[in-house]
């Protein structure tokens, strides 16, 4: 992770984050923009290797409505895959929107894809070292764990 000044007009929002969060209501937009122009950006965006705003796409939105040209950023180089960044977006917006029931599903059934993935490759790595699997290993526990990061039971996102 590291700070650095980016060219404005060369960042791009990362898709994920309007595919499950959408864009703020104009009003919003409109207040978010106001607050950076009267009190400066609060909090500099993150982006990925590949200029992609991964943390922060409604403030680029506010940043190229107000002109600017330049901006200092983070870019978080030690998110190497693209579920990676997918997670750190997600588990991001939690914690900073209020997020609709629509939104909430979304992105944990994408939570749930992402760890989904994680749980099959432990279990073939355990299966090749000839290890016994974790007594409640399964689809269960990953719902477990993605309702955990939205504070609501498995059942949410069991289909």
């Amino acid at each position: 992770m590291k700070t650095l000044t980016l060219k404005v007009a060369e960042l791009q929002p990362h898709p994920l984050s309007d595919e499950l969060f959408g864009q703020l209501e104009e009003d919003r937009f409109l207040d978010l923009a106001q607050d950076i122009d009267r009190r400066g950006l609060q909090y500099p965006p993150e982006v990925d290797l590949h200029n992609r705003v991964i943390c922060g796409s409604q403030r680029l939105r506010a940043l190229k409505h107000l002109g600017w040209k330049e901006v200092d950023g983070i870019v978080r180089d030690e998110l190497q895959t693209e579920d990676s960044i997918r997670e750190h977006i997600i588990l991001d917006n939690t914690q900073r929107r209020q997020l609709s029931p629509a939104q909430m599903y979304r992105a944990g059934k994408e939570l749930e894809r992402i760890y989904s993935k994680d749980a099959a490759y432990r279990q073939q790595v355990l299966a090749k070292e000839g290890k016994p699997l974790p007594q409640n290993s399964g689809k269960g526990e990953t719902l477990e764990l993605v309702g955990a990061k939205f504070g609501v039971s498995a059942n949410t996102f069991s289909d």
